[in-house]
This record gives structure tokens, C-alpha cells and sequence, in this order.
């Protein structure tokens, strides 16, 4: 449980519901771009892992979340194909997304916290798609926890109104990469997950939340 200072001087306590409020985006994000009736389940039972998406390309649903995801995107993306050599596509859309991702949030959140959401939800995203991983629930915890701290490491003071809407924004920061990481994994899975154990070997990989 988290205690926030509110502005007034009282205090407020925040269950851990960022980690369920984040989980039920990630999976409504999944199963609306995977379901059966796209006709991508496996025999096994499994959903968008590297066996899976060896053979099989991933067809977009149009599901409300992912079209505001998409229109966040395609804001920046004329701006990124007007460069003389065009970079890949998965890192064009990378380049745009973290554009999006400053747009969105960047009146909120600093620097660092717009990176420890884009980190987070690439992670999540690999968990799902790349064999070998797994989220630490304490680790997430503590990583979504950083919205609430200013960049010298102090609480922000927040009225309830203000501690809402912060708490949105994180959603929406996160909901766009979320949905740029699928399309990413989808493009090339395989390359997608070689990157993601490179990531994982490494011991300074900012806002880790997979579990050892």
C-alpha cells in the first residue's frame, strides 16, 4: 500500500492497483489483437509466442484501444518518413512512439518517468512474446510507483483530483508503447527476442522488472 501526501496536508492511501490497472490494459491491448476468431490460438493452448509467430503474421483488430493507440502514432510518422534514408520499420515506429509518448504524457511526467514507462511496457510486451520471462510483481510495483516522485526523489504532494489524473496519464503513457511493442514483435519475433536477451544479459538495464 502506498501513502500519498495529499496538497492539503492529509494523507491518502493507494492500494497497489497500478499493477492490476496496467495487467487489464496489457490484456485487453492482447486480446484484441489476438483472439480465436483471428484464428491465432495454438494446439498447446498458447497465444503470440516465438513458435507461434515463426508462422504465423499477426492481423490487426480494429479495437477502440488500439485505434487511439495507432492515431497517437500517426501524429509524428510523416514527420519520420520524410528522412532521405528511411530508418526499419520497427525502429521508425519507435522513434515515433516515444514521440507520442512525450506528447501524451511529457506535461506530467519528467524525462526519467517517460523512460521507465516505455521501459516497463516493453518489458511486459517481452514477457509475453519471448520464451524465458517473466515480470517480478514487487519489481513493477516499484517501478510504476516513480510517477508519484518529483526528479529530486521527493513525493508529490497531490490533491485527490490531481493523484487521478497522474494515475491516467501513466495508463495512456503506457497503453501507447504497449500497442508500438506489439506491432514491433510482429514485424520480426525472432529479432524481437534476440534484443530482449541481450537487454536481459545486460546488468545496467534501466527499470528491470524482469525477475532473475
Amino acid at each position: 500500500m502506498m501513502t500519498v501526501f495529499m496538497s492539503d496536508g492529509t494523507t491518502a492511501h493507494t492500494p497497489p492497483h497500478l499493477m492490476s490497472c496496467a495487467t487489464g490494459i496489457l490484456v485487453s491491448a492482447i486480446a484484441a489483437a489476438i483472439s480465436p476468431a483471428n484464428g491465432l490460438t495454438a494446439s498447446s493452448g498458447t497465444i503470440l509466442t516465438e513458435e507461434v509467430t515463426d508462422t504465423m503474421h499477426l492481423r490487426t483488430h480494429h479495437s477502440a484501444l488500439m485505434a487511439v493507440i495507432l492515431a497517437s502514432i500517426g501524429l509524428f510518422a510523416s514527420e519520420a518518413r520524410a528522412q532521405a534514408t528511411p530508418p526499419a520499420p520497427s525502429v521508425e515506429i519507435d522513434l515515433v512512439t516515444r514521440k507520442a509518448l512525450s506528447a501524451a504524457v511529457g506535461p506530467t511526467f519528467d524525462a526519467g518517468q517517460i523512460d521507465m514507462l516505455h521501459s516497463v511496457a516493453h518489458q511486459q510486451v517481452v514477457t509475453l512474446v519471448c520464451r524465458g520471462f517473466k515480470v517480478d510483481p514487487t519489481r513493477f510495483e516499484r517501478e510504476m510507483n516513480l510517477i508519484y516522485y518529483d526528479e529530486k526523489g521527493q513525493q508529490v504532494a497531490l490533491s485527490s483530483e490531481q493523484l487521478h489524473e497522474r494515475e491516467k496519464q501513466a495508463m495512456v503513457g503506457f497503453g501507447i508503447v504497449l500497442g508500438a511493442q506489439i506491432a514491433i514483435a510482429t514485424l520480426d519475433t525472432k529479432g524481437f527476442c534476440e534484443h530482449a536477451r541481450e537487454e536481459a544479459a545486460a546488468a545496467d538495464l534501466p527499470h528491470r522488472i524482469w525477475a532473475k
